[in-house]
């Protein structure tokens, strides 16, 4: 009796052991991955615009440090259109000979950031982005889908999952009385419609992908920035203002939204309306605005500038 159960003893250890030397060795060397948006550009003034969307995470327990990520498009201009990240990870935004840096101290195990990234060209304007990734620690680098997360096999997200499949289902349900059946793309599609700028009604018509109301400020502002004409601003301006309200839009994406257009207003010499909007966006999500003004700390002497008027 006493041999059977100290053979099972001993194979219960072993196998715990194993369990823990494979967990080790999956972490003993971290793994960053990344996902990027393709652009689909549209011309504005003799200039073609695009929108590219680059995510970055570390998607393992260990701290890599020194991150350095940079992308390009050949023959294009790129700046920053604005960024979220995780809480407490420092970003450092650089442009240098037409790429832009993102320059990262550490990137510690499950953060993350995303960025909006703005393309410029007087001819072509390629639709991808050109993306290196360094840092002097070893690590793992892999590209994901658009959108996608690398999956983890535990049992509390497996609960998270279902618990949020359950609630999306009925957010979907409720959503569609809300909406009348109307998705996202239906509602920015009505917006460029109604706001008279047809390259982006075709833009969200035939867009083939997931869009995001979070993203579309940084586009309507990027567009605004580079018009020459008051009209088409104004234009821009409407946009957002008729998306903004849409039901159901999450806090963040609110006042990301009235943060870009509060930037519009400001191209416009509308101090008194740019500062109503920064109002806005402080009460609907503070740490959104707080995050937008870290990424572009030149914004925010303007944003002071407007309240002292």
């Amino acid at each position: 009796m006493w041999p059977i159960i100290l053979t099972a003893f001993c194979t219960l250890i072993v196998t715990i052991m194993a369990g823990l030397a494979l967990d080790f060795v999956r972490n003993s060397v971290p793994k960053v991955t990344y996902w990027a948006r393709d652009a689909i550009p549209i011309k504005i003034d003799k200039i073609y615009v695009g929108a590219y969307v680059l995510s970055l995470s570390n998607a393992s327990k260990r701290t890599v440090n020194d991150v350095t990520c940079r992308a390009k498009v050949s023959g294009a201009t790129l700046k920053n259109g604005g960024i979220s990240s995780s809480k407490n990870l420092v970003v450092e935004i650089n442009i240098i000979d037409n790429e832009i840096e993102f320059v990262m101290p550490y990137l510690k195990g499950g953060e993350e950031f995303q960025a909006t990234i703005i393309g410029e060209s007087d001819f072509y304007l390629r639709n991808s982005l050109d993306i290196k990734i360094r840092s002097p620690n070893e690590f793992k680098l892999r590209q994901l889908g658009t959108d996608r997360r690398p999956f983890q096999s535990k049992l509390s997200f497996l609960t998270a999952a279902s618990l949020a499949t359950i609630i999306g289902g009925i957010a979907s349900i409720a959503a569609s009385w809300i909406y009348n059946e109307r998705t996202t793309q239906d509602v920015l599609t009505r917006a460029a419609s109604i706001s008279r700028i047809p390259k982006l009604t075709e833009l969200y018509a035939i867009s083939p992908g997931r869009l995001k109301f979070y993203n579309q400020g940084d586009l309507a502002f990027a567009l605004a920035d580079a018009a020459s004409d008051s009209a088409d601003i104004t234009k821009y301006r409407d946009f957002l203002k008729l998306i903004i309200d849409t039901p159901g839009l999450l806090s963040a994406s609110r006042a990301h939204l009235l943060y870009n257009l509060g930037k519009i207003e400001l191209i416009l010499k509308n101090r008194t309306a740019a500062a109503d909007d920064f109002r806005r966006a402080n009460s609907e999500n503070k740490s959104t605005l707080e995050g937008d003004l870290k990424a572009d700390p030149s914004s925010e002497s303007s944003i002071m500038t407007s309240e002292n008027h």
